[in-house]
Parts: C-alpha cells; structure tokens; sequence
C-alpha cells in the first residue's frame, strides 16, 4: 500500500470522525413573525421527539438563535428552551436590542441525572422560581458582559427527597424525549426568531429540520404584500399583520412581492426549503395572470390551477389555503371579465374544495361588487378590505380545524 493511499485514507477517517461529533438534534429556518398579546404565554415555536437515548451522558448541547423584533417594540421578549416539561434555559431580549444572537451550552452529566449550563452573547433573566425547576441563567444581562461565558446552576432531571433518598425521574433519557423551544412577546410587539438550531456534540449524525405546525405563509403579490394598507397609530394594516394579531402565538410570514404572476411566486416557495416545504400555506395569487388572460377565464383558470398545483406536489405540509378572485373597480356586473372572474372562482371551488377562501363573498357585498370604502384604486385594497380578507382567511384556517 501506498504512503499516498495511507494518508488518503486517514484524511477520509478523519472527516468521518469529526463529522460524527457534531448531531443536529433540532433546527429550522424562520420561525414567522409572532405577535404579543396582553398577558401573552409562551408558545412552541418548535419541537422534535428524540428516540431513547439519543442525548447521551457527557455531551454538551448547543443552542443557538438569532432573534429580532420588529418595528413598533417596546419591551423585552423572553424564550426559553424545555426538555420533556423541565425549563433547561431562558433569556430575555432587552427592550432597547431590535437583534439578538445567542448562545446557550448545556452540559449533561455523565449519569444523565442533571446538567451544567453555560450561556454567552446573550442578555439574561434571574432565575426560575425555586422549587419548582433548578433555576437557570446566573448571568446578570447587561451589554458589557456580553460575550463572557458564565457558568449557571445545576439543572436536576431527578429529584431526591431526604434520606432514606428516593429518585423522581423528572426526564428519563431511556424513554423518548421532546425537546421544545418556546418564545413570548410582549403586548403590542411582533419577534421572530430568524434561525435556530440544537446540536448534541457527541457522536451520531440525524439532522431533523422541524418547522413549527402552526408557522404559516401568505404567498402572494402586491396585495399580499399590503399595498394601500395605511397604518394606524404605527401599527401595519396589511393582510399578514392583521392575521399574527387575530391569531397571537401563530407565526404568520407575509411572502408578498408586487407584480408577481403565479409563477413567480411558486418560484418563491420551492426555493424556500423551510417556509415553502414545511409551513402551512396561503395562496394569494392569479390577479397579475389576468393581464395574460383578459376576457379569457378558462385560460386564467388553467394559468392558476397549473401553479397551485405545482405547489401542493411540493409540499410536506397538507395545510393549504387557495384565495378565489374578486372583481376590480372598473369591472360591470356580467362583462366579459367579470364573467372570467366567476369562471376562475368557479373552477377552483371545483378543484380544491374545503381550501378555497371565498374572497368574492368577503368583498363583493354591495350587487357583486366591492364597496368603494373597500378599494384604494381599482384593484388594491384599503384596510377595511384587508380586514374583510384576514377574517376571510381566519374563518377559514378554524373551519378546517388548524390548531
């Protein structure tokens, strides 16, 4: 054998052994934008169940997030990482930071009976309550201790009680494990956490990319996209911001880009490998084909059922809403386009069902037409139509049972 075949072979040893160090237990991209009501609890915004013994004694996880909140903000959002029912870690984003990167390194005991943590880049809460978890997150938060590693307390996956000692498992890594990542905002405020992902530095190599089930994306154009919304009191009025409020503790993304044909937009979404493939859905699209289709509804309708379609052969998620069409400003009752309309809304009721949000019937109240206090110009909404659509879409999503 040769020297070169020799050092081939120990380079190829050598990258499996480093790439069987590192497990990806739990990761994904966006979570959405999550809107804070009062009094607003923490939700999951991800979540993945590990079978037994997949956390093994003497491996440190390591959690890292990317977190950011949007315009308007002002107060501190919390998140905090659980494995089964037990709080492992929690931080607090301070109210003055727009965007926060941290990282949160657990240590777990060699007899997997408890665990050490250590956080750093991160700005912390005090403790949990004594007596009912081990408290967490030692480091007091303030920007010129950001970046210095602090050790924490014990967390205890076990309880003992006074001698004769008898164990409580509070988490049995024999058993199957769920891992959880929850996040709170503040009344009035909008976070989104931009990217995560849990690694177990120890050996084995699974990565799970787990999106949470209630992450929903509104793909669409300019309508999606909010134009002609006004804001009020700075707060957005557009279709995506208006439904994370309707629905707090749901992360609602809005994929909206003006003058965008289905195509374009299907694009998009297959080139999104999280929000595109795992997310629930809503298509807002077709109102650009029309341009290619004037008067010609069969041909609008294929245009538009030809891009669904393409879109529900893509995803993993069964969770999908169509928008139907309503008609423009300048359309008269029974013209030629506003006959296209009713055949596009016609043939999509035919072909999807259930997943159709009747955008016609939400708007079109005054003789099949839209009222002028529902339109900014012929085709784009103001915030009273996009109020009618969000409850459109909303009523939708709980007639169809998402939870």
């Amino acid at each position: 054998m040769s020297l070169d075949t020799v050092a081939r072979g120990l380079a190829v040893r050598a990258r499996t052994d480093a790439a069987t160090r590192t497990r990806v237990l739990m990761a994904a991209g966006q979570s959405g934008p999550i809107y804070g009501p009062a009094g607003a609890a923490f939700v999951t915004v991800q979540s993945v169940t590990l079978p037994p013994d997949t956390i093994v004694g003497g491996a440190t996880l390591r959690l890292r997030l990317l977190i950011a909140k949007y315009a308007p903000f002002g107060g501190g959002h919390n998140w905090r990482l659980r494995i089964g029912n037990l709080v492992v870690a929690q931080n607090d984003i301070g109210a003055s930071l727009a965007t926060v990167e941290t990282e949160q390194l657990i240590r777990i005991a060699n007899d997997r009976k408890s665990a050490f943590v250590y956080n750093a880049n991160t700005l912390d809460n005090s403790s949990l309550s004594a007596g009912t978890f081990a408290s967490t997150g030692a480091k007091a938060g303030s920007t010129a201790s950001l970046g210095v590693h602090q050790p924490a307390n014990y967390i205890n996956f076990v309880t003992n009680s006074a001698p004769p000692t008898v164990e409580a498992v509070l988490v049995d890594f024999t058993q199957p494990v769920t891992l959880s990542l929850d996040v709170r905002a503040v009344n009035g405020d909008t976070m989104e956490i931009l990217g995560s992902s849990l690694e177990m530095l120890a050996t084995g190599t699974v990565p799970l990319n787990v999106a949470n089930p209630r992450a929903t994306a509104i793909w669409g154009d300019s309508l999606t996209e909010g134009t002609g919304q006004v804001p009020v009191s700075g707060v957005p009025m557009d279709v995506t911001a208006q439904l994370r409020r309707q629905r707090p503790g749901w992360p609602v993304a809005a994929k909206g880009l003006g003058g965008r044909k289905s195509a374009a937009i299907v694009d998009r979404l297959i080139a999104d490998q999280v929000a595109g493939r795992q997310w629930n859905a809503v298509l807002w699209i077709g109102a650009n084909d029309f341009d290619d289709n004037v008067g010609n509804g069969p041909g609008w309708l294929a245009t538009i059922r030809a891009q669904v379609d393409r879109a529900l052969a893509y995803w993993t998620n069964p969770n999908t809403l169509v928008c139907n069409m309503y008609p423009r400003a300048g359309w008269a009752v029974g013209d030629v386009n506003y006959v296209a309309m009713q055949q596009v809304n016609a043939g999509l009721a035919a072909a999807y069902g259930g997943r159709v949000v009747d955008l016609f019937t939400a708007l079109a109240t005054e003789n099949g037409k839209l009222p002028s206090a529902s339109m900014v110009d012929a085709i784009h909404l103001s915030n009273a139509g996009y109020t009618a659509v969000m409850q459109a879409i909303h009523a939708r999503m709980t007639a169809l049972n998402w939870a």
